[in-house]
């Protein structure tokens, strides 16, 4: 007898625990009971309405808002589906995760720039389990200005802890606009080790823009991805390609860009976490006409070499060589440029910029040769 009321405890403190979490996990009314703690829990700065669904998926919700301090989240049309069971396999399966509208603003950092940490770099990107997810996608994301005193402010809670009336517009949403993008679509997957984006896909104001990506987690965390984008700046289309390659914490980063005739290739090999975050710069573009590209500009064939790199023993962020050449030179009065040609060797240091081995070619035989130095004036 004993061992069979010691059987039935158990049963009972194992089971109740059980059967209440496949309550709140798997069922509409714990739904609503998980949604009513997180609100008191966060003294009303969470708030949730339209909940439909269990947490164990699918789940939808009307709106999201988390309205703190310093930071102003609304969400709004949530859809959630995954799969649970892919836990147990130490993988996160999520099928679908689709937003309507994020709108997201923080509060700006007053900390000097001075003043501010140096970046960091980190240790290891692992994660402790495996992650597919699927589909992802937003269909606004709009980042704002922090709104001023009463622009805004969150609704109040309801006394029980439920949703917001309905109808009520969060901080967030009230305040300008600074950056927004719509239409992305988004699908990556890890081992646990090897980080990998398949597609991320997206519309900002100006075009189309798209990006693929793969990392590993180990440092010094090998890196490779490739982006494009197609669109339009200044009224002009635009069509851009991008390859990183090397690690993270030194990338090499190519970029060629078109508009209108205008060709333009550079080569960046960055140290994203170091003071000076740029160690060689190679650039070539042309040729392009000025005029073309501003009302009132001279008429000319330009093009431009450049090649910087950091100096071995640290005395310059960036020197080297630099050519641009003129095609067409022209009179001034003739709507031109009457330089065929202006080289030097750049050197910019922490504190000054200086041009040495400077050479400026006229048309026929005229050169101008010389040096150019300036330095800003010190900080107040």
């Amino acid at each position: 007898r004993g061992v069979r009321v010691w059987l039935a405890g158990a049963a009972l403190a194992i089971g109740v625990p059980l059967a209440a979490l496949a309550w709140l996990l798997g069922t509409e009314s714990g739904l609503g009971a998980a949604v009513a703690l997180g609100q008191r829990a966060t003294d009303g700065a969470l708030q949730i309405e339209g909940g439909r669904g269990t947490l164990l998926g699918p789940l939808k919700i009307d709106a999201l808002r988390y309205h703190g301090a310093g930071l102003r989240l609304d969400l709004q049309a949530l859809e959630v589906a995954w799969q649970p069971a892919a836990l147990f396999r130490r993988t996160l399966v999520v099928d679908r995760l689709a937003v309507g509208r994020i709108d997201f603003a923080q509060r700006a950092d007053e900390t000097e720039d001075a003043e501010r940490p140096a970046p960091v770099p980190p240790d290891d990107l692992r994660i402790p389990l495996a992650v597919e997810l699927r589909h992802v996608e937003v269909g606004r994301f709009a980042l704002r200005e922090w709104p001023q005193a009463g622009q805004g402010d969150p609704p109040p809670a309801e006394a029980d802890g439920g949703a917001p009336a309905s109808g009520s517009e969060g901080a967030a949403t009230a305040a300008a606009e600074t950056f927004w993008f719509a239409d992305l679509r988004a699908a990556l997957e890890s081992d646990g080790r090897h980080h990998r984006l398949r597609e991320l896909a997206l519309s900002l104001e100006q075009g189309r823009a798209e990006i693929e990506a793969g990392i590993d987690g180990l440092k010094p965390f090998a890196l490779a991805a490739s982006g494009r984008f197609d669109g339009a700046l200044e009224g002009r289309p635009v069509d851009l390609r991008l390859a990183a390659s090397e690690t993270l914490l030194a990338p090499r980063i190519e970029v060629q860009a078109s508009s209108e005739g205008l060709n333009a290739h550079a080569t960046l090999d960055a140290a994203p976490f170091e003071a000076m975050p740029l160690r060689a710069l190679k650039i070539e573009a042309g040729e392009v006409d000025p005029s073309a590209f501003v009302a009132g500009m001279p008429r000319a064939a330009l093009t431009l070499a450049v090649e910087l790199a950091a100096t071995a023993d640290g005395g310059s962020l960036l020197a080297g060589p630099f050519r641009l050449s003129n095609r067409t030179p022209a009179a001034v009065d003739a709507g031109g440029i009457p330089v065929a040609a202006l080289s030097g060797r750049l050197d910019w240091k922490s504190a000054s910029i200086g041009v040495e081995d400077l050479d400026i070619r006229l048309p026929g035989d005229g050169r101008i040769g010389g040096r150019f130095a300036w330095q800003p004036p010190a900080a107040a």
